[in-house]
């Protein structure tokens, strides 16, 4: 509630004569603290939930074992933790030439991102303000254009290169690539924008450039967020498509057709893959991204990311539990690289803040209380370049000054969470201790290869009224 109200007290503030750029400084200076408490609440949060559903103890003895990668081929070998044991591991030259292969190609295609971006921006400069929706229509394409080449003939084959040996591990070396090329490919040409420019086109951006790139940053930020409604879109037209040619196979083939089950439906879906969950975080952090290093300058914008929060949850609550097929089970102590990617994006995306602050503001040094005296001393114009530079190495610094405070303050793990893991600890201890901890209860499952002693084919299908059947999430 507070990251809304600060953004709307902000903007009704910019609508008075005089306040538009102290609001913008007040946002900016709220939207630096709050990410870092943000990113700090996180943490604890995510160690609660850890705990809770006992994700943090990867120790304990557990019958399920981590997918392989289907398109890993290695070798057994002993393992490094015991010897006695053999394990798939890669081969270490292959492995270090895909991984020599894999940074080349991505550094490549990132450079032919850039080379579009200046090409798109060359042709806003020509074109003029007569086709500025038409080129930041054709930005917006353009980003989505390379994401899509990426996730469909690039990303896979260079993880596959890297020779990953399970989907766990495949997955977070897709996320952290996919993450770094599609940043650059979301963000540079606002970067671009906001930063070059004006120093070497000014006119392509007409009267003020920092108008320029709000209209830019609506724009291109509400298409990409309207596709994201294909995320959704192509698994249930898949659903759908695949059901009706169910039905319509099975009367062909003189078969009744009927509302097939919830479990039978599973087979019909699409599998929920490494790209799919690195699609659905990308569309949360990628407009956190944009509010982190562009909100100094449209506080607006967290309204509309808001609404895409929203929209996105609930879009794809439903798509988990009802358009794609149920996952494997397997154990996940976090939300993995991206634990790590979260606090980078924060970071950069406070000294973008700041930057653009510093950018866009003419006498931004001037708001400052016991600014002058630094620049006094120093005999340099309170607002000249100088003293803008000096500004902002002393605002970087108290940045990182506020993020050592709450590391001190407060730890990763709240207190209640340490004293859970206490007593956890001490039931452990007593139940090893005691004499039933002998007592180990063994569960055997046996099957027969005899497929017509099953005599599945005799099996009646499951409808509508049976006290097995469960009913579908979605109705197609």
């Amino acid at each position: 509630m507070v990251v809304l109200l600060a953004p709307a007290f902000c903007t009704i503030i910019a609508r008075f004569q005089g306040y538009e750029e102290a609001s913008h400084i007040a946002f900016c200076m709220f939207l630096v603290l709050w990410s870092i408490g943000m990113t700090k609440f996180w943490a604890r949060e995510e160690a609660a939930y850890a705990n809770k559903w006992g994700m943090d103890r990867h120790d304990m003895g557990s019958g399920l074992t981590e997918p392989l990668n289907p398109s890993f081929h290695g070798v057994k070998k002993p393992s490094s933790v015991d010897e006695n044991m053999l394990e798939l591991q890669p081969d270490r030259f292959k492995r270090g030439l895909g991984y020599v292969v894999s940074t080349f190609v991505s550094v490549l295609f990132t450079g032919v991102i850039l080379a579009g971006v200046c090409a798109n921006r060359s042709w806003a400069s020509t074109a003029g303000d007569t086709y500025q929706k038409v080129t930041a229509l054709a930005l917006s394409a353009q980003i989505q254009l390379g994401d899509k080449i990426w996730d469909f003939l690039l990303v896979d084959g260079l993880n596959n290169m890297e020779q990953h040996t399970t989907l766990y591990k495949i997955d977070q070396a897709r996320i952290a690539k996919s993450f770094a090329v599609k940043f650059v490919n979301a963000s540079v040409a606002f970067l671009y924008m906001a930063y070059i420019q004006p120093q070497i086109d000014p006119a392509a951006c007409g009267e003020d450039c920092t108008v320029y790139l709000r209209s830019q940053l609506i724009f291109v930020f509400g298409t990409y967020i309207a596709f994201g409604l294909l995320d959704v879109g192509m698994p249930l037209l898949q659903l759908k498509i695949t059901t009706w040619w169910e039905a319509r196979q099975a009367q062909k083939l003189g078969y009744e057709a009927f509302n097939i089950s919830m479990l039978e439906q599973q087979a019909l879906m699409t599998e929920f893959k490494g790209t799919d969950e690195q699609d659905c975080y990308l569309a949360i952090i990628l407009p956190l991204g944009y509010i982190m290093m562009f909100g100094t300058i449209l506080p607006s914008m967290v309204f509309l990311a808001y609404a895409s929060f929203s929209f996105q949850l609930r879009l794809h609550a439903w798509k988990f539990s009802g358009l794609v097929r149920r996952t494997f089970p397997v154990r996940a102590q976090g939300i993995g690289t991206w634990d790590t990617i979260l606090p980078w994006v924060v970071s950069f995306g406070n000294l973008n803040s700041i930057g653009m602050m510093i950018i866009t503001i003419d006498e931004v040094c001037t708001y400052f209380p016991g600014f002058g005296c630094i620049t006094g001393f120093l005999d340099i114009p309170i607002n000249g370049n100088g003293a803008k530079v000096i500004l902002f190495l002393i605002l970087q610094h108290m940045l990182i000054a506020w993020h050592r405070l709450l590391d001190l303050a407060l730890s990763d793990t709240k207190q209640v969470t340490e004293l859970e893991k206490k007593r956890q600890a001490l039931q452990r201890a007593r139940m090893v201790h005691t004499r039933h901890a002998k007592q180990i209860l063994k569960i055997e499952l046996a099957c027969t290869g005899d497929t017509a002693a099953c005599a599945f084919d005799e099996i009646a299908p499951l409808k509508e009224g049976d006290e097995l059947y469960v009913a579908p999430m979605v109705q197609v």
